[in-house]
């Protein structure tokens, strides 16, 4: 069986999504393999990456997710391990969070030292992630809070490495006219650290091929594209396959609300968002934080119980569901919809 039927048959857990690019999704390989393998003793067994004009998400195998996750929430349990790893996932943040806010040739120059402590960080948040959705509300708050507070206190980790290596494609384009910002941004981070030894880049055609809705498939054996005809005819697939009348997904805050749906895919859209509506999109991060505070709900492709949609539903006490995979897609603007989030179901009421 090639990769794309591989991947094609495989049942994926969408953990986030976002407008990351290649490269910075690239950037947590080691985090998902070696590191974590060293960290909790198993891995996810791979990571596809998937690529389109919003932006990017990274998607695990769903058995083997829940599987990791299991794994993780027990080692949680363990006073001292938790400690250790609520304590070293705040100082990779400090140790990294400053390089990236730098200056770009500084971070450039830097990179190949601090990507080693920049991978660890993307394993302790992995593993965070998936502990949470298998600790037990009652009963584990203790540590859901230890966990919650690792998590939020890097809050910006994420977008800041995604601006810093915005700057860091402006740089080199600068310096090589055949590549654009655009063209180096699906450069995979280990082209980026041979370009920084070697000083070559791929050939413009190599990374040209990349270009498009792409699917971008890693294991412990190597890394493959999946180019974007044949990703469409697997996205179309996975689509037909889909109970579009019920949109499930997780409860992150419980609560049933009918509003107008807003499909917002980035939180700079110039779009008509009135209180009360509903906020549609692939994944939030802080900067959405003025629309959800307008928000009667919020539903969201993409994330687990830990991610910001999640927490900060729960402080703004918003009917939220999570990690619906295609709600952005099925549910089209303006949509009056039913956001039954007690039971993590979404339904159109009318078109």
């Amino acid at each position: 069986m090639d990769i794309a039927e591989k991947v094609k048959n495989t049942r994926w857990h969408r953990d986030w999504a976002g407008q990351e690019f290649l490269l910075q999704a690239s950037m947590d390989v080691d985090a998902n393999f070696d590191y974590m393998r060293e960290f909790i003793g198993i891995t996810h067994g791979a990571y596809l990456l998937l690529l389109d004009g919003d932006g990017c998400s990274g998607n695990y195998p769903q058995e083997p997710h829940e599987r990791l996750s299991l794994v993780a929430a027990e080692r949680a349990r363990d006073p001292d391990f938790l400690a250790h790893w609520c304590s070293e996932f705040k100082n990779l943040s400090d140790r990294v969070l400053p390089v990236l806010l730098g200056d770009t040739e500084e971070l450039l120059s830097r990179l190949p030292e601090i990507y080693p402590s920049y991978e660890r960080y993307g394993t302790y948040q992995i593993a965070c992630k998936a502990a949470f959705n298998s600790l037990n509300l009652a009963g584990d708050e203790k540590i859901l809070a230890e966990l919650e507070s690792a998590r939020t206190y890097s809050e910006m980790f994420y977008t800041e490495s995604l601006e810093a290596l915005r700057r860091a494609s402006v740089y080199i384009s600068e310096r090589h006219a055949s590549y654009t910002p655009a063209l180096l941004q699906r450069l995979v981070v280990s082209e980026l650290l041979a370009y920084f030894s070697g000083g070559r880049l791929p050939d413009t055609d190599v990374l040209e091929s990349r270009m498009g809705d792409i699917g971008w498939y890693i294991d412990e054996q190597g890394q493959e594209c999946i180019p974007a005809g044949r990703m469409k005819e697997i996205q179309r697939y996975w689509m037909s396959r889909m109970d579009t009348d019920r949109i499930q997904g997780a409860t992150a805050y419980p609560g049933t609300v009918r509003a107008t749906a807003r499909i917002m895919k980035s939180p700079d859209e110039k779009k008509e968002f009135h209180e009360g509506d509903i906020l549609v999109t692939t994944m939030t991060d802080p900067r959405y934080l003025p629309l959800m505070k307008k928000a009667g709900a919020i539903v969201t492709d993409s994330g687990g119980l830990l991610c910001h949609a999640a927490i900060t539903s729960r402080e703004l006490k918003i009917p939220c569901l999570i990690g619906t995979l295609y709600a952005t897609k099925v549910i089209k603007d303006g949509d009056m919809i039913e956001v039954d989030a007690t039971n993590g179901v979404a339904r159109i009421i009318a078109s």
